[in-house]
């Protein structure tokens, strides 16, 4: 598509035509399963960075540090709470 469809739906009042109603609808859905996809690529990503601060948090206390729950609350991390963010 060369022109942005909103663009077009704003700049014409008369865009209420089906076949551009339809290219919007496109484009909308396009942009739901970018949304949806990156949602899921975050989860992952912040899923993996709590297992990588729990194993250190972990390494910390088997080499005679504290207990790994609370060395993470010191540096602020909540890896260790069910539903951390």
């Amino acid at each position: 598509m060369t022109k942005d469809i909103v663009t077009v739906i704003r700049s014409n009042p008369e865009a209420y035509a089906p076949q551009l109603m339809q290219q919007a609808a496109d484009e909308i859905e396009l942009l739901r399963i970018g949304v949806a996809t990156a949602l899921k690529e975050r989860d992952y990503a912040r899923q993996d960075r709590d297992d990588a601060r729990r194993k250190y948090c972990n390494e910390i206390f088997v080499n005679g540090g504290i207990a790994p729950s609370d060395f993470a609350k010191y540096l602020g991390w909540d890896c260790f709470q069910e539903g951390g963010k």
